[in-house]
């Protein structure tokens, strides 16, 4: 999250299931004075709220039965509300599972300083896409 709001996204969020985990991170942000960014305590599997995102990022962040129930939500939210999602993913040890029923696309993987590279995907197909730029 402290990564994300380098950029100018309006909001920040980070799903934590621990308690304890989202204390320290809340008073973390705190004592960054970090105005745009929200922790929510929730199991990322049963988060039902996409709607109001148009990027989300992992780093390898659960295993695949957890990945398989955000790229469900992700794809309805989008049939719901339908706009470009764009996905950062870090270390996509879950590939596979993002790219599976064929909503997303990979548009590029972009080195990272660990050397797991940076996968990028959206759900808008060809030119339509503001990531066009790096295909």
């Amino acid at each position: 999250m402290r990564i994300m709001l380098r950029f100018p996204f309006i909001k920040v969020h980070g799903i934590e299931l621990s308690i304890q985990i989202a204390a320290i991170a809340r008073q973390n942000f705190q004592k960054l004075r970090a105005h745009r960014c929200e922790v929510i305590v929730g199991d990322a599997a049963a988060f039902k709220s996409f709607d109001e995102y148009n990027f989300v990022y992992f780093y390898n962040p659960f295993p695949a039965s957890v990945m398989t129930k955000v790229i469900s939500s992700l794809q309805g939210s989008f049939l719901d509300n339908p706009r470009e999602l764009v996905i950062v993913y870090n270390n996509a040890t879950c590939h596979e599972i993002v790219i599976r029923e064929g909503i997303f696309e990979l548009v590029a993987v972009l080195p990272d300083e660990w050397g797991n590279g940076i996968s990028i995907y959206t759900n808008r197909q060809g030119g339509l896409s503001r990531l066009r730029m790096l295909k």
